[in-house]
């Protein structure tokens, strides 16, 4: 007979998900969706470029979900501030559904994952390393608890020593600058209707219910199924999604208030604009040709370079145009 703390553990993965889950989308909306439009107003040719390739990946991750789903694709367009994807026709059954809602979330997951999958393959393989318990209340909390702790210490540490002179390190850096603006949600009204990816969303769960309870009862089942027998399978797939939301939480607030220093560089003059970034290339060069500091090290001092210059030019733009 299964006991009440076995009840309680079931639910507690799913419950620190749905917490991640809503902290990755308010970081995206309030975090980086800001620090974007920041960019927007002082550094518009740096925008096009990055927004352009976030909303090629976020269009693309729709396309590939409505592919996998059979539900086709009918028309595909990619611009600077947003873009669109519109399946051949609907699938009805139970597989068409859940894979038309995971292609409305894909851009949530698609580019952390891609960014935490290549970290994983080119420069840390111990980067993902679930945490694995057996049944119970207790042995469920110690492994929650443990990715909590020592997934996001992993995950900062390869990010913090990101060599961007070797090609691994610079692939890694590039994509989380180009792809990660891609999880920002779109927001489309067309004759007078919302057709954004939240009104898909809100719109399929209004319209069946009964689709969202079949998961979320198949996610629950998952433990009773999968723990007592197999619990490497469902601790490493509640792991993935921990850390997928995870990478989107910390790149997305980091990235958001990277563009927003970026962004202060627009707001003066042009050669000016350049000296947080020839601050940078100064520390990485005279760091790597005259002391031995570890990369991390050197690293930190770049960006403290760089904020410390962007500051002070944010001052001297207030008093410009005060």
């Amino acid at each position: 007979m299964v006991d009440a703390p076995w009840f309680a553990a079931a639910a507690l993965p799913l419950l620190a998900t749905w917490i991640l889950w809503r902290a990755q989308a308010l970081a995206v909306d309030r975090v980086l969706r800001r620090g974007m439009f920041q960019l927007l107003r002082w550094q518009r040719r740096t925008y096009t470029v990055v927004s352009w390739f976030g909303v090629l990946l976020h269009e693309l991750s729709h396309a590939a979900l409505l592919l996998l789903g059979g539900h086709g694709i009918r028309e595909f367009s990619v611009h600077t501030e947003h873009g669109h994807v519109k399946p051949r026709h609907r699938r009805t059954t139970v597989y068409g559904d859940v894979t038309f809602v995971l292609a409305a979330l894909a851009p949530l997951y698609v580019a952390p994952a891609a960014i935490l999958a290549v970290a994983a393959l080119l420069l840390e393989p111990d980067l993902l390393r679930p945490a694995v318990a057996g049944p119970g209340l207790e042995a469920a909390g110690l492994a929650v608890r443990d990715l909590v702790t020592t997934f996001p210490l992993r995950l900062g540490e390869v990010l913090v020593g990101l060599d961007v002179t070797t090609g691994p390190g610079l692939a890694v850096c590039l994509l989380a600058v180009l792809a990660l603006p891609a999880a920002r949600p779109s927001h489309v009204k067309s004759e007078g209707r919302s057709e954004g990816d939240v009104a898909v969303l809100r719109a399929t769960l209004r319209d069946r219910p009964a689709l969202w309870l079949s998961v979320l009862a198949l996610a629950y089942g998952a433990y009773f199924a999968l723990v007592p027998w197999w619990p490497e399978a469902y601790w490493t797939a509640f792991h993935v999604l921990w850390a997928t939301a995870l990478t989107a939480v910390l790149l997305a607030v980091v990235g958001g208030l990277g563009w927003w220093a970026v962004a202060w560089t627009g707001r003066v003059r042009p050669w000016a604009a350049w000296l947080p970034y020839a601050a940078v290339v100064a520390v990485q060069w005279l760091g790597r040709t005259h002391t031995d500091l570890p990369v991390v090290a050197l690293n930190l001092a770049s960006l403290a370079a760089f904020g410390l210059l962007a500051a002070g030019l944010l001052l001297v733009a207030q008093r410009r145009f005060a």
